[in-house]
């Protein structure tokens, strides 16, 4: 997708969130609200394609089939949806534990030269453990990890969980994120021929 003619930049907000858990993202506008859910949940390292949706107003979207989706994901694309600066849409992933992210568009602009899209250029915090059981209980967990004892204490209480190995909730690798994004959405052969071409 590097030659995109134009970029959207969002804003992604974890809702509920504390300490806030957000993301600044940059898409191409000809993206379908299919490509958003996997640049949204990458970007917060949530890695598996798990049921979700969209919302705007009455209008929910999602992908083909699943229940209350009234309309493919696939087939609404951004530019048809986000207009002025301030739009935005809500996105729930994985719809047991209701992760809700909050979409604000914030404005468009012309994509930078050998830039590689969708990409997040900004962000604070880690995105949540899928499976730590929804934004109530995660807090809870960021809470206690900032005492020694009371994170002990939490994670008997938790038993054996996967994702406690290195949980660091403060810790952000856009690089890591980006990364995971290009191989969603690799270069065109002819954007890659662009980037390995010597420059000047």
């Amino acid at each position: 997708m590097l030659d995109a003619d134009n970029i959207f930049q969002f804003k992604l907000t974890l809702t509920g969130s504390f300490p806030e858990v957000w993301r600044r993202i940059l898409v191409p506008d000809e993206c379908s609200l299919g490509d958003l859910h996997y640049v949204i949940s990458y970007s917060f390292c949530w890695f598996q394609d798990s049921e979700h949706e969209f919302s705007q107003g009455s209008r929910v979207f999602g992908p083909k089939g699943q229940p209350r989706v009234r309309e493919d994901e696939h087939k609404v694309f951004l530019l048809d949806l986000f207009k002025r600066p301030g739009h935005d849409i809500r996105y729930v992933y994985r719809l047991r534990d209701e992760w809700r992210v909050e979409v604000v568009f914030e404005g468009e602009q012309a994509p930078v030269p050998l830039g590689h899209y969708p990409c997040c250029i900004a962000g604070a915090n880690d995105g949540p453990p899928v499976g730590v059981g929804g934004i109530g209980r995660y807090n809870e967990v960021v809470l206690a990890f900032q005492d020694a004892d009371t994170w002990k204490a939490m994670c008997a209480e938790l038993g054996p969980c996967d994702w406690q190995l290195g949980f660091e909730p403060t810790y952000l690798a856009i690089g890591d994120i980006n990364g995971a994004l290009s191989l969603i959405f690799p270069a065109s052969e002819a954007a890659q021929e662009t980037l390995l071409r010597p420059q000047g």
